[in-house]
């Protein structure tokens, strides 16, 4: 068995302590007259590093140290048992001035650590890039510079909202969908826009090529009254198309959408970058988009209760965001090569959707009060306060913090 106090008395040269290391732990209950003559020296020490710390706390705080980081210490003990030192002096002081204050410090404030390693999950619905932000965040340690282990995991539009709702991630991207079950009384708030109009495509296999010849086929789609399945609609009728005439399908995310375009499951598809223009280079007709109007493509939702219970989680999430939105903006070489590693395009690919899509993020990620009473009537729900839908206070404080630091 590792026994911390043994390894650091064998370091130090002190005679073996006969004392278990639950024994130590206790030593904070008592006082320093209980201490055994190698343990009173050890507290002592700890004198110079914890000046502030009582006698009786310092022996547990250097115990503490060494039971929260077993395998490290066993790994330097190991080293260092070889290390030939004529004065057990030197090799006292090199200890606790340079290794163990800095593992000491996770025992004074466990609290802060613990606070520092906080795991959330952010769930998106499609693996495109309009979830960059994202994937920058996580890449360049946005948000562990914020203290949070994010996890990103992809859900089905259609069970976003009800995955925040029930705890199981802290926020989802998902808009359209997520929005519709806010109007429909679902306990979730618009926290952040990222896209206010999304960038579509209409993309048909290559012996289509004019919109008229549609009639009668087979449209694939994320979810019914998605955002690709309305901007789809958009699209045609702007072709003057009926949408009507075509079959609706529902195939999933934008990667397998274009595989059912691929394999002649649907005849077309509404696609985001990078997928149109992987589909454009292998001989797919691009026949409309981007949309004029447009719907948002990506955003963050949580629920009230985080809202209520933990805002500070809300707000360093949302200052990560706002972080990596800002570096994509001033980074397009660094963006890119993010982006090409996070989802399989080219170089090229990536550089066009760059230029297409991500410039359109919002620098505040917010929208106006008439945006979003737009939204409401073309997603033709029933109408809702605003100030049950959205809430930008935690953006604009953390808007307010990043300019301060700045």
């Amino acid at each position: 068995m590792f026994r911390p106090f043994e390894s650091f008395n064998r370091f130090i040269q002190f005679k073996p302590l006969k004392m278990k290391t639950s024994r130590a732990l206790e030593l904070n209950l008592i006082g320093p007259r209980h201490l055994t003559g190698a343990e009173r020296r050890i507290a002592l020490t700890g004198r110079r590093v914890f000046p502030s710390i009582p006698v009786r706390r310092r022996l547990s705080i250097f115990v503490e140290a060494f039971e929260r980081y077993r395998r490290f210490w066993r790994n330097i003990f190991n080293e260092v048992e070889g290390m030939a030192c004529s004065r057990r002096t030197v090799q006292f002081r090199l200890f606790v001035w340079t290794i163990l204050p800095a593992v000491a410090f996770g025992a004074v404030f466990p609290d802060v650590t613990v606070a520092q390693a906080q795991k959330i999950r952010i769930a998106y619905s499609s693996r495109s890039n309009t979830v960059t932000p994202l994937y920058v965040a996580a890449d360049k340690g946005l948000f562990r510079d914020e203290g949070l282990e994010v996890e990103l995991i992809q859900v089905s539009p259609r069970l976003g909202a009800m995955a925040v709702m029930n705890g199981d991630v802290a926020f989802t991207t998902s808009f359209t969908s997520t929005f519709r079950a806010i109007l429909q009384g679902v306990p979730l708030k618009l926290v952040l826009v990222a896209l206010k109009k999304g960038v579509y495509y209409l993309v048909t296999r290559p012996e289509i090529k004019n919109v008229q010849e549609l009639k009668g086929k087979k449209l694939g789609i994320a979810t019914i009254r998605g955002t690709d399945s309305i901007v789809a609609e958009e699209l045609l009728r702007s072709k003057g198309f009926n949408p009507t005439q075509l079959q609706q399908i529902v195939i999933g995310d934008t990667a397998l959408r274009a595989q059912a375009l691929m394999t002649g499951v649907v005849q077309a598809v509404s696609l985001s970058p990078p997928h149109d223009l992987l589909l454009k280079n292998l001989g797919y007709n691009i026949l409309a988009g981007p949309p004029e109007v447009g719907l948002p493509a990506s955003g963050l939702f949580t629920s009230n209760r985080l809202l209520k219970e933990n805002p500070q989680v809300v707000n360093r999430s949302l200052r990560a965001v706002l972080r990596a939105n800002r570096f994509i903006a001033a980074n397009r070489q660094e963006t890119i090569a993010v982006m090409s590693k996070w989802l399989a395009q080219t170089q090229e690919v990536a550089g066009q959707s760059y230029d297409v899509e991500l410039k359109a993020l919002t620098k505040d990620g917010q929208m106006t009060d008439a945006e979003l009473e737009s939204l409401i009537d073309r997603l033709g729900e029933k109408k809702a306060a605003l100030d049950e839908v959205r809430d930008f206070n935690p953006i604009r404080q953390a808007i307010k913090e990043l300019d301060t630091k700045q």
